[in-house]
C-alpha cells in the first residue's frame, strides 16, 4: 500500500479522533528521514480535499464536506454560491474572502466555515 493510501485510510478509520500533524507522525511512527515527505503528503490530502484541519489546527477526514460552485457576490458584500444542480447556498461578508470578483469559480468549505 502505497504512503499516501495509507495515510488516507489513517484518517478513515472510524477510532480516528481529530489530530495535529505532530500527534499523527509520532502514531503513524513516521522516521524523522521521512517527516518532510509525511508533511507533502498532508498539504496534497488537504488541496484534493480528502482532509482539512478544523478551528483547532487538527485534521479531519472531509467526507464530502465541501460545495463547489459560482460564486455571485453583491454591492451589499454577501453573496450566493451557485451549485450546477441549481442549489444555492448564502454566503455571509466574512467568508467571502478569494471571492472578490461578481462571478468566480469557487469552493467553499461550510464545514470549516472558508475558502
Amino acid at each position: 500500500m502505497e504512503k499516501k493510501e495509507k495515510i488516507l485510510e489513517f484518517f478513515k478509520d472510524k477510532n480516528y479522533v481529530p489530530m495535529k500533524k505532530k500527534e499523527i507522525a509520532m502514531v503513524l511512527s513516521v522516521p524523522k528521514e521521512e517527516k518532510e515527505e509525511f508533511e507533502k503528503i498532508l498539504m496534497e490530502l488537504e488541496k484534493e480535499y480528502k482532509i482539512t484541519k478544523n478551528k483547532k489546527n487538527k485534521y479531519i477526514y472531509m467526507e464530502k464536506k465541501y460545495i463547489e460552485g459560482i460564486y455571485k457576490g453583491n454591492e451589499k458584500k454577501y453573496g450566493f454560491v451557485e451549485t450546477e444542480d441549481g442549489m444555492q447556498l448564502f454566503i455571509p461578508s466574512k467568508y467571502k474572502r478569494k471571492c472578490n470578483e461578481w462571478r468566480q469559480s469557487c469552493s467553499w468549505n461550510p464545514f470549516r466555515g472558508n475558502w
